[in-house]
């Protein structure tokens, strides 16, 4: 890697870990007298992608983080998980979809990257987000959960 790929990735992780507000999780659920957090990964934290090393290096560094913030705060009646989805259908990536040369056949890529057929839909990361969060998952922590169609297991 060069200096400025390596510049990217100290920034991006700096972003990725101040918009997730991961400080300040955990003394929340603290001052509760225990809790849940949950973090968003993705998919390229846990196998990686060719062409986006700075959002790997910030998503596999979170992946991290949560384990380690894991095993601090256990002790105490916090939980911390993480999900990583790969790509989820939300505004921003229709109207991707529908600005791109070939909507139609960008669409069939994306419904064919998982080899379970068809897209993540924001349903299914909040889905699993909800068990992690849910007293069903109350001796589960320093996981991350793939929502990726067996992605992360090809």
């Amino acid at each position: 890697m060069d200096i400025t790929t390596v510049a990217a990735c100290s920034a991006i992780i700096c972003a990725i870990a101040s918009g997730e507000g991961l400080p300040r999780r955990p003394a929340c659920a603290l001052d509760a007298g225990g809790g849940v957090v949950v973090n968003t990964s993705s998919v390229c934290g846990l196998k990686g992608l060719a062409g986006v090393p700075p959002y790997t290096f910030a998503k596999a560094g979170l992946v991290g983080l949560t384990r380690s913030v894991a095993l601090e705060y256990a002790d105490r009646g916090v939980r911390v998980n993480a999900v990583a989805p790969s790509s989820v259908v939300t505004p921003l990536i229709e109207e991707y979809i529908a600005g791109s040369a070939d909507p139609d056949g960008l669409r069939a890529g994306m419904a064919s990257f998982n080899p379970m057929p068809g897209i993540v839909e924001v349903s299914d990361v909040a889905a699993s987000v909800a068990f992690l969060a849910s007293e069903d998952a109350r001796f589960i922590t320093g996981i991350t959960l793939p929502v990726d169609g067996g992605y992360t297991a090809s």
